[in-house]
């Protein structure tokens, strides 16, 4: 092979790495519309929901803004139904909303709800959460109301979240903005792309309470995120005894995933104890054709590029969480959690790249074998006081925390070039090792106090 077919090689394979991801968002698609009430005046904090075919699970959710506006992103080709619910107004429903390769971006226009009349005789309340709610500083994502498919996990929710987005790295990005930072109960978790993503898709949906969503957070955050905050609240339980629960899911399709967990929580006089353990296995694939066709500057032929790649990761993670309260009053809280987190994986990329001259002859190929063996190891101590003043809504708390952290990615790159008649030209293997551990300490203290009209101080 000619070496400038050699540095044509080496810059399409660059490419390849950009390519591959805009193939993939080029296979989205967007819905955005209008939302009014009958005078044609804008409605903001309408809750609109997109879900698959007839079933009654989001996969997108969003809130129209000032202008009633909305917009859903990155949506996968197929059929949807539109459901838009506001208090005093009717909700809406619109079935067959169609993204095809045809047509990719939706829109709706403008959407008119009818104002709902309410008679105050016979009225019943129900105690039914909302999918998602607006506060002052954050909007609220209620995660019962947006999941129900056994085997969900707390990385589902986030997608289905108005105004969240997560690219193919795992980057976590709200209303357009990256620097997102994510809480788990308002505890920092140190992490970020796949290693969160991961540790996100660890948290069985079931165990999670509510999602806040927070563009500009309040102090008790420390300014981190500046793209926003996301904090995940996950469940806890007050009711005295023993209760649990066992979450199992199995998927099909080329290849096998399990999503399986368990949770308990004992409470008994003045102690509560309270764990969960996790284990996934999932497998995944990527088959990609790209055909890349050269041309000089008179438009005859100068080279061929095509390629064939396969990607096949596989995830192997465990998670486990054991925790205990001791309410020394009824103002008083002394708390301690431990958290474990396991993650083996591996990715095999076979590509084939065939180079055809002028004249669409065979010149070379090039195939590659690379392996790659990722390992990720989380643990964390919580020691915690929680103190409610007497009388009031204010609270003061304090948090101890060692966390650490451990990764591993072992690299084998193997490349081969062959003539066109199938005979080895060269050969070459690259080898990488890259090893990394990091141990966090965490003090810190947080006042809160709720102010008039509904607003608060955090300190």
């Amino acid at each position: 092979m000619s070496t400038v077919m050699i540095l044509r090689y080496t810059l399409c394979s660059l490419f390849l790495l950009f390519t591959c991801q805009a193939l993939f968002a080029q296979n989205t698609g967007t819905v955005s519309g209008t939302i009014t009430d009958s005078l044609q005046r804008p409605l903001e904090g309408a809750t609109v929901l997109l879900q698959a075919g007839t079933s009654n699970t989001p996969v997108k959710s969003a809130l129209s803004d000032a202008g009633g506006s909305f917009a859903m992103e990155k949506l996968s080709l197929g059929n949807y139904t539109l459901v838009i619910t506001m208090t005093g107004y009717q909700p809406y429903s619109k079935a067959a909303i169609v993204i095809s390769e045809e047509k990719k971006k939706l829109e709706l226009g403008r959407i008119q709800l009818a104002s709902q009349a309410v008679s105050m005789q016979g009225v019943t309340v129900t105690a039914q959460r909302p999918p998602v709610e607006r506060k002052i500083d954050r909007t609220v994502v209620n995660a019962d109301q947006m999941v129900s498919a056994a085997g969900s996990t707390a990385m589902d929710v986030l997608e289905r979240s108005p105004g969240i987005s997560v690219d193919n790295n795992g980057v976590i990005s709200m209303k357009g903005n990256n620097g997102v930072t994510v809480f788990v109960d308002d505890k920092p978790t140190y992490l970020s792309g796949t290693d969160l993503e991961a540790y996100l898709r660890s948290l069985p949906a079931s165990s999670v309470d509510q999602v806040e969503l927070m563009t500009n957070p309040p102090a008790r955050y420390d300014a981190a995120g500046g793209g926003g905050v996301i904090n995940i609240r996950l469940k806890r339980t007050r009711v005295k005894g023993f209760n649990g629960s066992v979450n199992a899911a199995y998927t099909q399709g080329v290849y096998a995933k399990t999503n399986n967990s368990a949770n308990f929580n004992y409470r008994s006089g003045a102690f509560n104890t309270f764990g969960t353990l996790t284990l996934n296995n999932a497998t995944n694939f990527a088959d990609l054709t790209i055909n890349r066709h050269f041309k000089n500057g008179d438009g005859s032929r100068n080279y061929d590029f095509l390629q064939s790649t396969y990607i096949k990761p596989l995830v192997h993670a465990y998670s486990a969480k054991l925790g205990a309260d001791y309410y020394a009053s009824e103002n008083n809280t002394f708390g301690l959690v431990l958290t474990g987190v396991n993650r083996n994986g591996r990715q095999d990329n076979d590509n084939t790249s065939r180079i055809l001259n002028a004249a669409y002859q065979l010149d070379s190929t090039v195939v590659a074998h690379n392996r790659q063996k990722n390992t990720f190891d989380n643990g964390g101590i919580n020691l915690n006081f929680r103190r409610r003043m007497p009388g009031s809504s204010r609270q003061f708390s304090v948090d101890a925390d060692y966390i650490h952290y451990g990764t591993g990615n072992v690299q084998v790159f193997n490349n081969y070039t062959y003539l066109p008649n199938n005979v080895l030209s060269q050969q070459d293997r690259l080898d990488g090792n890259l090893p990394a551990a990091i141990d966090i300490y965490s003090l810190k203290a947080d006042y809160s106090q709720p102010l008039s009209g509904g607003w608060k101080l955090d300190a």
